[in-house]
This record gives C-alpha cells, structure tokens and sequence, in this order.
C-alpha cells in the first residue's frame, strides 16, 4: 500500500526532476501511490478539521464503532499492524535511533512518571484514571508504526514536506470557504478556522515550507515547489486569519525562526530569508486588512493582561486560573495529584468549581505528574528539538522548522493546555516523531541540503 520498498529513484510525478525523460514504470508508479495514500491516512487521522462539522454531520473521532469509540478502534488497528513488524525492524534499532538522537532518557523518565502518576492517581481514587498518560500512548504507538511503515521507502525523506502540503490542503479550503462568506465566529469576528489544534499543525506546515523555500527547493521538480509555496501562503494566511493571539505568536515567532536560520547558513539562504521575512510581512498586513487594523490592535493589546478593551475578558480568569493552579501545587509540590484528578478551585469558581486542567502546560505537567514530571516535560521537549534540528542539519528537509516549532511550541505554551490533551494532535506528533525515526539511520552527515543524488541514494 505504501509503494515500493526499494531504494531506487523515484520519478518526477510528485517532487523529484530526472536527468533524462524516462518511461514511468511500475514500481516508480507503487512510490508516488504510496506517498499520496500515506498523506491521506496522516491527514485524516491527525488534522482534527471541527469547523468542517455541521449539524448532524459527526467527524470520524465522535463516531462508534459496535458500540466501541471510534479512535480506540483506530487505536487498535494500529496495534495490530505494529505486531508483525516489530518482527522486521527489531525494538532495539529504535531504542538505539533514541540513544543515539539523545532523546532515550528523557522517553524513559517521561514512562516512569507517567506510571507513578497513574498509580497514585488510582491510590486517591481519581475520577478520570484514563486521561493524560491515553494520548502519550498513542503518540508512541503511532511513532512506531509510522516509523515502521515509512523506513524503507525511497520517498521517506520526503513524507514530511509531503504531510505538510497535506496539511495545507485544508488550509486553503478553510481559507476559501472563509473567503465565500463561511467560516466560524471568534468574539463578534468571523475567521476561517478557531481550532488550536488544527492551527498548530497549520504553523508546522507553514514552517517547513518556509524551511524548503530558504533551501531552494533542492531536488524537486516545479510543480513541487509551487505546491510547497502554496502551502506556506495558505497555511499562515490560515493562522494570521484565526484571530487567535497565542497561534499568532507561535506561527510568527516560528517563521522568524526559520528565517534567523536561513540567514546564518549562506549567502543564497540569506537571500531567500529576506524573501521569507518579506512574504510575512504581506501576509501579516493583508491579514490586518481582511480582519480591520483597529480590531487587530485591540486583539493584540490584549496580550497585556492589564489591559482593558472587548478582548480581555478572559484575561482575569487565565491569570486567575494560574494563580490557583499554584497553590495547589503547593500543596503537593513532589508527587502533584496523580492523573485524573481534579481539584477545587477558588479564585475562578464563578467559571468552574472545579477544574482538571490549568491553561500552562509547564504547571499541568507539575501539577499532575509532580516535580520529576515537569522536569520530563521540559527535558522530553528540548531533546525533541534538539534531535529534529541534527536531522535537519544532517539535510533532510523540514526537520530544521520541525525543531525551531518544538521550541516556540514551548513559549506559547506557556499561555495554553499542555498539547498531549487531544487524540489528534497527539497522533500528529507521533506521525512526525515516526518520520524522524524513519530517516534518521541514513540520513548524510553534511549539513548541505538533499540533492537529486542524495534523495536516490535514499
């Protein structure tokens, strides 16, 4: 289903350009097949797509299956079709790839705390034992069979910049279907999308196209770098248009990034970073447009929680909301309360009485996993991006912007719920986790960016 295993040259069809006009054959033909079908899947499963739901329209995650929810179906399936391949790929060439990526530690402690948490959630009776550690499961079974199902496929070092025009895709339907008068309300704004979650993917395919854009688009035919164009125009135009202030952070910061980035690697980089940082700023300004200077300026002032204009009546209760997190943590600043538990609040008790999580994912991770977890959340998360950076390095593209995303994923998680609280995104981080695993044993050990010889001899 997924194309052909071998490591031949893959045709002209989707990216790459050939030296010479060729007959597409066959096992060419299975390659292309199976990098479309493995978008789809991946899209499917992991872009959430809630404001494409309409009245009596359910999405596959809301579904059951013989009574059973649908995504522990899923779940399952996938379960099963990792059993016959941990028979060809053996467990320990991926805990060598995590050793060796420096991330096995830190995936080691981020179990033990999980455990512990769970154990002294169920010591205290926790109304909701399942939540919190589910979805981080998820993410390593997903890792794992995408890994599996991706290794040996000529088009592996592709399957990123690929899941990112994916992702774009239904950015620019969204975008669209905003554009014809549709769309979602946002206080009293109409914008194309307000789902967090599918706005963080959206500034992940926004970042690594940008990353393949400063890179030149190396190997790939026209048609491919258009689409990769595209999909940088359509996913930020997504972002900037959601009026969402801390996706508005996390998208800017993360391009910005990858311009930074462009500008120190070499003279032709920096050129494109300037085309980069250009892009933005058209994009930033028809956004403003689109939406109304004034109203952008009172959304933006609002990130001053001292601030007072129809866009910060929230702000009291985050502030708030943090404050009582705090002190309960206090309380139980070892051993936190275990998972699924909830507890009482007080400065925010006009909005919840009681609340299961805190809008910080810093302190949800103390919160319910103690100290030791919040130093794994921490710890888990620089190694991540430290990983993905060396394999960008390394010249597989789009793993540079995956790297810079996982940091400033970070800072604007400081303002939002940790990002494991969703079945989606956490297959999302998993698909992307599994790509990661599949290039990383033969990825080149320059830092030049893949060329067509470089992408054969994968």
């Amino acid at each position: 289903m997924f194309g052909d295993g071998s490591r031949q040259r893959v045709g002209s069809i989707i990216g790459h350009r050939q030296y010479h006009p060729v007959r597409v054959s066959g096992q060419q033909q299975d390659a292309s097949n199976g990098r479309i079908v493995f978008v789809l899947l991946a899209v499917f499963l992991t872009f959430i797509g809630a404001e494409f739901s309409n009245e009596g329209w359910a999405l596959w995650y809301q579904t059951d299956v013989l009574g059973v929810p649908a995504q522990y179906v899923v779940f399952a399936a996938m379960l099963f079709m990792l059993m016959p391949t941990l028979r060809q790929r053996p467990m320990m060439s991926v805990t060598n790839e995590l050793q060796e990526s420096g991330m096995w530690l830190w995936v080691v402690l981020g179990w033990v705390t999980l455990i512990l948490a769970l154990v002294l959630g169920l010591l205290r009776q926790a109304s909701e034992p399942f939540a919190d550690w589910r979805n981080w499961v998820v993410l390593a079974v997903t890792a794992l069979v995408v890994a599996k199902l991706v290794a040996d496929r000529s088009w592996r070092k592709w399957a990123l910049t690929d899941l990112a025009i994916g992702y774009s895709v239904l950015s620019a339907a969204h975008v669209i279907v905003w554009m014809g008068g549709g769309g979602t309300q946002l206080f009293d704004v109409r914008v194309p999308l307000a789902d967090g979650y599918d706005l963080s993917l959206a500034v992940l395919a926004a970042a690594v196209a940008a990353e393949a854009w400063i890179r030149g688009f190396p190997g790939m035919s026209r048609a491919y770098s258009l689409a990769l164009r595209l999909s940088f125009a359509f996913s930020t135009a997504l972002v900037m248009l959601s009026f969402r202030r801390t996706l508005w952070a996390f998208v800017v910061l993360s391009l910005i990034g990858v311009g930074i980035w462009g500008m120190r690697t070499s003279r032709s980089s920096r050129t494109s970073a300037i085309k980069l940082f250009g892009a933005i700023g058209a994009l930033v300004a028809v956004a403003m447009f689109s939406l109304g200077a004034d109203t952008v300026a009172e959304r933006l002032a609002s990130f001053n929680p001292f601030a007072e204009n129809a866009y910060t009546a929230t702000n009291d209760d985050h502030v708030n909301d943090l404050r009582d997190a705090i002190t309960v943590i206090a309380d139980e600043p070892l051993l936190g309360l275990g998972i699924g538990s909830t507890y009482e609040t007080e400065l925010i008790a006009h909005w919840k009485t009681e609340s299961f999580e805190v809008h910080n994912a810093f302190l949800h991770s103390w919160l319910k996993f103690g100290i030791l977890g919040l130093i794994t959340y921490i710890g888990f998360h620089i190694a991540l991006g430290r990983a993905f950076l060396r394999l960008g390095s390394r010249g597989v593209v789009g793993f540079t912007a995956a790297g810079l995303t996982i940091f400033t994923e970070q800072v604007v998680s400081m303002v939002q719920t940790w990002p494991y609280g969703g079945f989606g995104y956490s297959m999302a981080r998993g698909v992307v986790l599994g790509i990661f695993l599949a290039c990383w044993p033969d990825s080149p050990t320059s830092t030049e960016a893949p060329t067509l010889a470089s992408t054969q001899a994968a």
